[in-house]
């Protein structure tokens, strides 16, 4: 299972026919393409959106900042560098050959304030009570990867860049 989330593969690819190469040699076999993996479900997705790295990160980092003789902005540069970090390790981690789309970014940064506002007292950091920051999570579990799917059946299909064939001797 890929840690980034699997989007749909478009449904034609273009081919190009080597036939009208002139003075080239055919082409060496190669090995059978790998089956591209299927899209995620709905539940796959919303494993996804929040790398695990991070978490083991903040939570620890935010439970150090909890001591209330501690700066306010340490807590903020925890979440800062937990939403840094999601960002950053969904980029690093993405499948060149069918990378996440743009909106994927933007849900994840969203799935992981939401996760954290939630789950730790990063709450207090927007003025909220416990029972709102456990429905926001509640209102994110469900409305994220719905957002997701509506986005990706809404956005265009792009096409896959096949390289051109490089002839022998040029």
């Amino acid at each position: 299972m890929s840690r980034n989330v699997v989007y749909p593969r478009p449904t034609s690819v273009i081919t190009r026919s080597f036939d009208a190469i002139e003075d080239a040699e055919a082409p060496a076999p190669t090995a059978p393409a790998a089956t591209p993996e299927k899209p995620d479900s709905y539940s796959e997705k919303l494993l996804k959106y929040i790398p695990a790295e991070v978490i083991a990160f903040f939570l620890p980092a935010f439970a150090l900042v909890q001591d209330p003789s501690k700066p306010k902005a340490y807590k903020w540069l925890a979440l800062g560098f937990g939403l840094v970090g999601t960002l950053g390790y969904l980029k690093a981690r993405a499948d060149q050959e069918n990378p996440p789309r743009w909106y994927f970014y933007i849900l994840s940064a969203f799935s992981f304030i939401i996760w954290a506002v939630g789950t730790t007292q990063a709450r207090e950091l927007f003025g909220l009570e416990d029972d709102i920051s456990k429905f926001f999570v509640l209102v994110g579990v469900f409305l994220i990867p719905l957002i997701d799917e509506l986005l990706t059946k809404r956005s265009p299909k792009v096409e896959p860049v096949v390289p051109e064939p490089n002839p022998v001797g040029s």
